[in-house]
């Protein structure tokens, strides 16, 4: 994608299949990278918690999101290009924001109040959260694990009770297919506008041999892209540490489709070009750290399914504690109210 967005100031618009391919992929994969965050915020901003997220994985993401952003400066790419580094740089922000403020003023999923005056006015499940009041993060297993399980089920319960069905796997699989297709269309037709115009003959003078873009090396560049790539790389770590203990919930699923996409698309784009050796070595550093990423991308989307029955487990287990939880200080308030008849009664008798 590097060829696709490299500043070029001559009139070559020859019509070349492997530049329209590789140009319709470069575009598929920037349709892929900016949608990719969305699903997550979502997650995040419906469950009222960040803590499916390693903060970790995101800070490196951010890293290597401003690193990659200073490479495709000094490797002299497209505005556009640069642009869309700093908006993938704004997006982790974002995330870590939501981290931070779920964190600070929520819990399982609902509001923390610290007033204690003002208590009685929490709704039902918000009472049934025993720490909701503190604000205290202990997990009984590891942070974020209990907390982001609750959060999912007294998501499933509001839901529930507004009378939404239930998803099934199906549909999930429906979703993101559709979503999938989006994004392809998406990039196909931000393609054909770009090169509608492209049409003119060819005067073959900012080529290389076998049709590929001219070499522009830059050592400095080349530094920002490897260590892009290694960032990239070792950022999917914490989080598959992470899924371990939280199985995956409180993740989406298709911000690591939409990656994955994005990286396949992305790779696919530069080897179309040209296979040409002094072509790959130019851009080693990014097909490394692509493909490094779809193999770490996949073993995430591994524990999405391996890890199912135990999330819908732990959710259960939630539900069965909330409804615990709600008999109990059900019974508590029939007692408080025949303890109060009682002494009123005890009252009206003393003053006959």
């Amino acid at each position: 994608m590097q060829a696709l967005f490299r500043k070029n100031n001559s009139s070559d618009h020859s019509i070349d299949p492997r530049k329209q391919w590789s140009s319709i992929f470069g575009w598929v994969s920037i349709a892929s990278w900016v949608i990719v965050y969305s699903p997550q915020l979502h997650e995040n901003y419906v469950l009222k918690s960040a803590d499916g997220l390693s903060i970790e994985f995101v800070c490196i993401w951010l890293a290597g999101d401003a690193l990659n952003g200073i490479g495709a400066y000094r490797q002299g790419l497209l505005w556009t290009m640069i642009i869309l580094a700093a908006y993938y740089c704004l997006c982790d922000i974002a995330l870590i924001g939501q981290f931070i403020y779920y964190r600070r003023y929520f819990r399982d999923g609902k509001r923390i109040i610290k007033d204690s005056q003002h208590a009685a006015s929490l709704d039902e499940r918000t009472l049934l959260l025993p720490t909701a009041a503190n604000g205290d993060h202990e997990e009984h297993q590891h942070p974020g694990s209990s907390a982001i399980s609750c959060a999912a089920a007294t998501h499933e319960e509001a839901m529930q009770e507004e009378g939404a069905a239930p998803s099934t796997w199906q549909g999930e699989a429906l979703r993101y297919a559709l979503a999938l297709a989006l994004v392809i269309i998406s990039g196909v037709l931000a393609w054909y506008f770009t090169s509608a115009g492209d049409k003119k003959p060819s005067s073959g003078d900012d080529g290389g041999k076998d049709g590929r873009p001219a070499k522009e090396w830059k050592w400095d560049a080349q530094v920002f892209g490897w260590a892009s790539a290694f960032l990239y790389l070792s950022s999917r770590l914490p989080q598959i540490a992470k899924n371990m203990h939280t199985k995956c919930e409180g993740l989406s699923l298709a911000l690591f489709l939409f990656a994955v996409m994005g990286n396949l698309t992305y790779v696919a784009s530069i080897m179309i070009t040209s296979t040409d050796p002094d072509y790959l070595l130019e851009n080693l550093s990014w097909l490394v750290g692509s493909l490094g990423t779809i193999l770490l991308d996949f073993i995430v989307l591994a524990q999405f399914v391996s890890y199912a029955p135990e999330r819908k487990a732990r959710r259960e287990d939630a539900k069965r504690a909330h409804a615990s939880a709600r008999a109990e200080r059900e019974s508590q308030a029939l007692a408080a109210r025949r303890a109060s008849t009682a002494s009123a009664n005890g009252v009206e008798a003393n003053g006959v």
